[in-house]
């Protein structure tokens, strides 16, 4: 048995490359190549039915016009429900109801887990815990010290999909630090 390449419109054989004739369907099944006498187990991904206009991506027409995230020159079509990227039908992967692009398939391939729908941002939490209990200023007595504690903790913990930098739990630490010298310049005042 050999594999066979081609498209909707024209399936060849592997062996001799020329067309085989065989109705395109949903089913394929067994195959016979009529020139070498090949035979072939068939089965169709559905990409292989997926209209042909679309799959070829459609150029940028104005500048106003999103670009897909690994082809600039290609206009956005839909973005990735896992990682946010914008996706030209070239990229975008259809699971289901879902659309995802190569590289959230890849990293699902490298964890050798289920696609990430989504993930915690830690450095997100970290910076929140130091600023939002700012308006309520004594439960900075506890919150800094938490802020400062998730942001060291979840240092070295993924990101966002798309990479982010460290400012976030850089700044959660700073901040925690002043409230916390802070607080202490106020017991020291209060005790003198």
């Amino acid at each position: 048995m050999s594999s066979v390449a081609g498209t909707a419109e024209r399936l060849l054989c592997s062996r001799c490359q020329k067309p085989l004739n065989a109705p395109i369907g949903r089913d394929l099944g067994d195959l016979r190549c009529s020139s070498c006498d090949s035979r072939f187990k068939v089965v169709a991904f559905p990409s292989l039915f997926k209209d042909l206009q679309r799959s070829e991506g459609h150029e940028i027409q104005a500048e106003n016009e999103a670009a897909c995230y690994n082809h600039p020159h290609k206009k956005a079509d839909i973005v990735c429900e896992d990682c946010g990227r914008f996706l030209c039908s070239l990229c975008d992967i259809q699971i289901g109801a879902r659309h995802t692009c190569p590289a959230c398939i890849d990293l699902a391939k490298e964890n050798k887990s289920e696609l990430t729908v989504n993930r915690t941002l830690h450095d997100s939490i970290a910076l929140s815990l130091a600023i939002l209990p700012a308006l309520m200023w004594p439960i900075t007595l506890v919150t800094a010290p938490a802020a400062i504690f998730y942001a060291i903790r979840h240092w070295k913990t993924p990101t966002s999909l798309i990479p982010r930098s460290k400012i976030r739990p850089l700044a959660a630490i700073i901040i925690g630090v002043i409230q916390l010298v802070l607080w202490a310049t106020l017991f020291v005042g209060m005790l003198r």
